[in-house]
């Protein structure tokens, strides 16, 4: 279709339980989730209003220690990859994701609550609602804050 980007999640419940969560998600942002549990594929619509192309978003959720893995694809043109998973995550209860310690970490950088997330938001592209959520969590997951936020296939 276009560029296929991955992002890995992990979650804080156990499979099914984030499957559910992950698919009644989707639902709200308009895409049809289907597929079996633990496998979930589904298409977002282009959005001239949005500016984003038609998208094919897969999930792949795996048993990780006492919690899960969410290993997501989103094969489309343009740049717009994550914005189609900012949607999801806004859509999920608080504390489903586990932010591997990055609200904390940005806390005790002394900057201010506001504006300092907005810095380090601007610093890696993305907003301060998904900071802890994806693309951030995969950069301290390598244990580098410059690491780069996305992967090629």
């Amino acid at each position: 279709m276009g560029i296929l980007r991955a992002v890995e999640w992990r979650s804080t419940r156990p499979v099914d339980e984030t499957d559910v969560l992950i698919r009644s998600a989707m639902s709200a942002v308009g895409m049809e989730p289907d597929g079996p549990v633990g496998s979930i594929d589904a298409k977002s619509k282009r959005s001239l209003r949005k500016n984003r192309w038609a998208a094919e978003v897969s999930a792949e959720i795996a048993p990780y220690r006492s919690g899960s893995t969410v290993r997501w694809q989103v094969d489309m043109l343009g740049t717009k990859h994550f914005e189609i998973l900012d949607e999801i995550t806004d859509h999920l209860p608080e504390g489903v994701l586990d932010d591997r310690g990055i609200q904390a970490a940005v806390q005790r950088l002394g900057l201010h609550r506001v504006f300092g997330q907005s810095l380090v938001g601007k610093r890696f592209g993305t907003s301060t609602t998904s900071l802890p959520r994806t693309r951030m969590s995969w950069c301290w997951a390598k244990g580098n804050m410059a690491a780069s936020k996305e992967f090629w296939y």
